[in-house]
């Protein structure tokens, strides 16, 4: 039996607010915490994708937002906007995946150059590999201490 998807709603119990953000980012953390989010449709009408506003606040990179949407069945047109917002903010997305993964600058203690932390940063970098994320903002961020949060404004 083929999955019965929901569409992501119209009503929020977010109060609505109209361009008082610092940033993009800023904008869709506040959206993130509420329900709404953007849905896609075949040319039919029928919704093949719901992606709420708080899945483009997981720290994926374009690649595997690119994926995900293709996967659903999204081409490439109509997925060009989430395909650009993720372009737009990969540096911040990264960030945001190693605070979760508690890696790089995130981290409680820098990786050893012995093999264990090696080892670590290989896992580390392989995790956010897998996520989609670019290979110099990954190794900019392995490469940060401890504490020494990068503002991703100025990369």
């Amino acid at each position: 039996m083929p999955e019965t998807l929901v569409p992501t709603p119209t009503a929020d119990v977010l109060p609505r607010r109209f361009a008082d953000f610092a940033t993009l980012g800023e904008a869709l953390d506040y959206a993130a915490q509420g329900v709404r989010g953007l849905n896609f449709h075949d040319p039919r009408g029928v919704l093949v994708r719901a992606y709420r506003f708080a899945e483009l606040r997981r720290g994926y990179g374009e690649r595997r937002v690119t994926q995900a949407l293709k996967a659903a069945g999204i081409g490439a047109e109509d997925a060009a906007p989430a395909r650009e917002e993720a372009e737009r903010s990969a540096e911040e997305a990264a960030l945001r995946f190693a605070r979760r993964r508690r890696i790089g600058p995130y981290a409680e203690a820098p990786l050893g150059s012995d093999r264990d932390g090696r080892e670590a940063r290989r896992k580390a970098a392989a995790a956010m590999l897998r996520a989609g994320h670019r290979l110099d903002i990954v190794r900019r961020i392995l490469d940060a201490t401890p504490g020494d949060i990068p503002d991703p404004d100025l990369s």
